[in-house]
């Protein structure tokens, strides 16, 4: 499960949450000493949040400015090549043993996308009945690369279909990464294991940061391997 922690010294702040998301990949073990051994991995993980945000804007109408809320859900969804590098320890317990490992991690991004679903919503008269709904959109645009969200919408009353292109000058996101990472877990005699395990990103890859913006990764993972 990955979301992102986010801060702003606008005191502008999204609320992220976590989405669903995985990882796969290999790893080598170089035993050290007795009750110690260096594991570096090498994975492929997809991370990302989900976030809602509520806007109150303004449109030109016929007859002057409209005042709209505008709902942005949006869904980030950024892959990279990581290399976490754990000093792992064990000893054994039944017919197998205990493990844990702490160390950094490093990652580049090398793919995803970030899409957003808008809808635009006026006040309803009488203003008793619920808000209504004058517009629906959808938008994505690539996690790593400089280019459009393109946005594709529909307008209710008078219907109308829209396509739009907003231009970034840079990517949302930053290619590099790097934290702390952690897992504890058991290791059965057959070679297979389970771990449960943390990142917390400590660079922000926030890549429209010029506002003092802060946005970093965190992940909290289920892992099963085998080690032959």
């Amino acid at each position: 499960m990955s979301s992102f922690d986010a801060s702003s010294k606008e005191g502008f702040v999204v609320d992220y949450s976590y989405r669903f998301a995985f990882h796969a990949g290999v790893f080598a073990e170089m035993p050290v000493s007795d009750f110690f051994s260096v594991q570096p991995e090498l994975l492929f993980s997809s991370k990302g949040a989900r976030c809602k945000v509520t806007e109150t804007i303004e449109i030109p109408q016929y007859s002057g400015r409209g005042t709209f809320t505008q709902i942005t859900k949006e869904r980030s969804r950024p892959c990279y090549v990581e290399l976490p590098v754990y000093l792992k320890t064990s000893f054994d317990a039944g017919s197998g043993k205990f493990i844990a490992g702490a160390g950094p991690y490093f990652a580049y991004g090398v793919g995803g996308k970030i899409k957003a679903e808008m809808k635009l919503t006026r006040p309803s008269f009488p203003s008793e009945e619920p808000d209504e709904t004058f517009a629906v959109g959808k938008g994505e645009m690539t996690a790593f690369k400089n280019g459009y969200m393109k946005i594709k919408g529909t307008s209710i009353e008078p219907p109308y279909v829209f396509d739009e292109e907003e231009e970034f000058d840079k990517a949302p996101l930053k290619s590099f990464d790097f934290g702390l990472a952690g897992f504890i877990g058991y290791e059965f005699n057959s070679g297979f294991f389970v771990t449960a395990g943390f990142q917390r990103g400590l660079y922000n890859i926030d890549n429209y940061d010029e506002d003092g913006d802060k946005m970093k990764n965190k992940t909290i993972s289920l892992s099963l391997g085998y080690k032959f």
